[in-house]
């Protein structure tokens, strides 16, 4: 549970501080990284989930009795280990490295990040890529809808370095970036 804290504030502090660590590194890079780092994400999830099932938990009331195997039990576990995960290992390392992602990097980058490229390396996240690169060009999923001015009406303008961003480096494409008009759709060519 502690390295999935500390994968989801590096989250944060990387996406924060990419240019300035690796500022000859493209945006690509970054995705890669992120997506390498979703592994320990499912993984500890998975694993804390199954870990955390206890044969029965005991109630506090006076009669001694405890939630017995079933569906109740099934259901505490799942929202017991939902709630732990949430507000320890997302919210709260997410927050600090936030407000302060320097110190965030400082002392977690030397023992996580080549854990992290490790992973990237292996090529975990590539069926995911491939498949995400498919649906995409499937569902036409880039914006391609312009008003009668010629601005594309799903997109917005997306300021460098958030999140979105990051994740949608994963993939390259021929797509103009996202907020850029598309002049050859708008001529209707």
């Amino acid at each position: 549970m502690l390295l999935l804290a500390v994968m989801e504030g590096l989250e944060v502090a990387v996406i924060d501080r990419w240019s300035q660590i690796y500022p000859d590194r493209p945006q690509s890079d970054l995705a890669g990284w992120l997506a390498a780092r979703q592994l320990f994400v499912a993984l500890i999830v998975t694993t804390a989930t199954i870990l955390a099932e206890p044969e029965s938990v005991p109630l506090p009331f006076d009669d001694p009795s405890t939630i017995p195997p079933g569906g109740w039990l099934k259901a505490f576990t799942i929202v017991w280990t939902t709630i732990t995960v949430l507000w320890y290992m997302q919210i709260l390392p997410k927050h600090m490295a936030a407000t302060n992602p320097d110190r965030y990097l400082h002392r977690t980058k030397p023992i996580f990040f080549p854990v992290v490229q490790v992973v990237h390396n292996l090529g975990v996240a590539k069926p995911a890529e491939t498949v995400a690169k498919i649906v995409e060009k499937r569902l036409d999923w880039h914006p391609i809808e312009v008003d009668e001015t010629g601005v594309d009406l799903e997109s917005r303008p997306v300021p460098a370095g958030n999140l979105a961003s990051a994740w949608a480096a994963l993939i390259p494409d021929d797509h103009p970036p996202r907020g850029s008009r598309r002049d050859d759709r708008a001529s209707g060519a």
